[in-house]
């Protein structure tokens, strides 16, 4: 199956699903750092950044109405942002002892155990944070992720993802994840309705763009569509890789050869990396028959490459026997 080139909020490997236990004990709420206090300080620093499946953590700061336990929960942001762990967990139970069902501290208190690692928590916190707040749209979404990503209940999370549209009908990530579980199904149709729904909310999601190119693209051979999608991206971020990859590519099977070389002059211009956009230009050009250039563009990919991955070296052989 093609894999969408554009960055999506889960990952589409479908192969990566684990089978962590969804607890629900009181076990969620001990400090993710375990018996031993010398590791109070999560194994990556990932910090408070969000997380790619997880809704942002979120202030109460500016909210009129303060409700029980918003003073400890933002004492417990304030901590967790400055990695002041055993602080920031300390003040989150207080919080849950004013407000056992907080959402937006079970929230913060499962983001804390993501960083730790600790899945089975995290999937305690957010089924907690369901039970309490079942009509926030977010700590629906929180645990529709969990489903899908860390214990591979893709109906439940399915079901989870149309029920936060259902209280939230512009919420993005859903629907992107919602596009990956159709995605891993092979309901390519229902990928392209779910990037349509982004799309109509949000006009300049280039993400969308890539990913509904690259299935009309790959899936269907629909290359006007794909260009189409592919030019709009380029049009809000001309600085895309994606986008002018995928470009590229299609201008190449249309046969545009100078179209295709001058987006694939971008994308070796852009990429830190290079090797890809440097392949594949040397073969455009290759194809033009320009070969003391096309060589010259082969010689200089093997010369990043480290080692030399099989497209370039089948590039490269097609190229001298040409």
């Amino acid at each position: 199956r093609p894999l969408p080139t554009g960055i999506v909020c889960v990952p589409l490997d479908t192969n990566i699903t684990s089978t962590v236990v969804m607890d629900d004990s009181d076990r969620c709420l001990d400090p993710p750092w375990g018996p031993n206090t010398a590791q109070q300080q999560p194994p990556s620093k990932h910090g408070t950044s969000p997380v790619p499946f997880f809704s942002p953590l979120t202030s109460r700061k500016q909210s009129k109405a303060k409700s029980p336990g918003d003073a400890a929960f933002e004492a417990g942001l304030s901590h967790h942002h400055q990695g002041r762990y055993p602080e920031a967990h300390g003040k989150y139970l207080e919080c849950l002892g004013e407000d056992m069902g907080h959402g937006d501290c079970l929230k913060a208190l499962a983001h804390m155990n993501f960083e730790f690692h600790r899945l089975e928590a995290v999937s305690g916190l957010c089924k907690r944070a369901v039970l309490h707040n079942d009509g926030d749209a977010e700590c629906v979404f929180n645990l529709a992720a969990c489903n899908h990503i860390f214990a591979g209940r893709h109906e439940e999370a399915m079901s989870l993802y149309e029920r936060v549209l259902s209280l939230q009908a512009g919420h993005l990530q859903a629907l992107f994840n919602m596009s990956s579980l159709h995605y891993a199904r092979g309901e390519w149709r229902q990928c392209l309705v779910c990037y349509d729904k982004v799309l109509s909310l949000d006009p300049s999601n280039v993400d969308a763009m890539n990913n509904s190119a690259q299935i009309h693209l790959t899936v269907f051979g629909d290359d006007v569509s794909a260009k189409g999608l592919y030019e709009r991206a380029l049009g809000v971020n001309s600085s895309n890789v994606a986008s002018c990859w995928g470009l590229g590519v299609v201008e190449r099977r249309l046969g545009h050869l100078r179209e295709a070389q001058r987006a694939f002059e971008r994308v070796a211009e852009l990429d830190a990396n290079k090797v890809q956009g440097l392949t594949a230009l040397a073969g455009v050009r290759s194809e033009l028959n320009d070969t003391a250039a096309a060589t010259s563009l082969f010689e200089q990919a093997m010369a990043l490459a480290d080692p030399p991955e099989p497209p370039l070296l089948l590039s490269y052989a097609q190229h001298l026997l040409h």
